[in-house]
């Protein structure tokens, strides 16, 4: 059986988490308890990260949307994941604000800043 587009994208998004150390709390799938809570959240240097795994023709719900909004507006990340640059993207950004002495606000900004170009 063929992979599909989304299972694809699961096994590079788990295999570069892996790679980087990056733990995994959990991984949801439509259970009933957890709707539209993003299918997986990861802890990577004191950041919560929601990771919402979609194909380029696939749309997260309004209730996908909500949740994604209530995580990042309490400080934590939470973005719909279409490919593996930009999981790689949000880790650089994360890595260059954790070991910065000096620059932390403006990395902040930048990563936020590209959160909102791409849509997040």
């Amino acid at each position: 059986m063929a992979k599909t587009k989304v299972s694809k994208l699961e096994e590079e998004v788990e295999k570069l988490m892996s790679a980087k150390g990056i733990w995994q709390l959990a991984r949801y799938q439509a259970q009933s308890n957890q709707n539209g809570l993003p299918d997986r959240l990861y802890l990577y240097k004191g950041y919560l990260l929601g990771l919402e795994l979609k194909t380029d023709e696939g749309e997260p719900t309004d209730l996908q949307l909500r949740k994604i909004d209530e995580i990042n507006k309490n400080g934590r990340i939470a973005l719909i994941v279409r490919n593996i640059e930009t999981v790689g993207k949000l880790i650089q950004y994360i890595d260059l604000w954790h070991f910065s002495d000096n620059n932390n606000d403006n990395i902040l900004y930048e990563l936020e800043e590209w959160m909102i170009e791409n849509g997040y």
